[in-house]
């Protein structure tokens, strides 16, 4: 098969993992992990990308895991595969599957163990260095804070205040902050 990675292909006492979608800049590091699921598994990558539901559900006919990575499992495909486990190569499974579904027909739904505990620290550190390069004169701060609803966008100089939304018993606001200075 063109396009097609396929670790123990002789070993169908194994169980098989199939990536139907895979990202072109993580097939090598994926190939060259691979090994630690020797005798494990097998895994078939495929190594371009779609996301027409019918190539996805016919590279994944003969699955027992599905490994999602950069496309939502809808609910036509879950409905058309046998699969036992869903792994994501991320967080947020809830956004990516149906996980009422899977609970009802018993399948498994896993993601990435510690994936990103500390890019959001490294990324906030980052924006405060970022901060210390320039003048408050030239930085301006773009932030969307989102309430189950509605989201409210507000931008302000980094040498006002900044502008506070209330909130209510019932709205916990999520903010993204985005800071904007020129390069010197």
């Amino acid at each position: 098969m063109d396009g097609v990675f396929e670790t123990q292909p002789d070993r169908a006492d194994l169980p098989l993992v199939v990536m139907p979608v895979v990202i072109e800049s993580m097939i090598g590091p994926f190939k060259q992990n691979f090994t630690m699921l020797e005798n494990v598994a097998r895994v078939r990558m495929y190594e371009d990308f779609t996301l027409d539901e019918d190539t996805i559900v016919e590279r994944c006919k003969d699955a027992d895991a599905v490994m999602v990575i950069g496309f939502h499992c809808a609910d036509a495909i879950l409905d058309r595969l046998d699969a036992k486990c869903y792994a994501f190569g991320g967080t947020g499974v809830a956004s990516y599957i149906n996980l009422e579904k899977t609970k009802e027909r018993g399948i498994r739904v896993c993601n990435v163990l510690h994936y990103g505990d500390h890019a959001v620290a490294e990324h906030a550190m980052a924006l405060l260095m970022e901060l210390t390069r320039a003048t408050p004169s030239r930085v301006w701060v773009s932030m969307y804070i989102s309430f189950p609803g509605r989201t409210h966008p507000a931008r302000f100089h980094a040498s006002s205040a900044c502008p506070f939304v209330p909130t209510d018993a019932h709205s916990t606001p999520r903010l993204a902050l985005n800071v904007v200075s020129p390069r010197r």
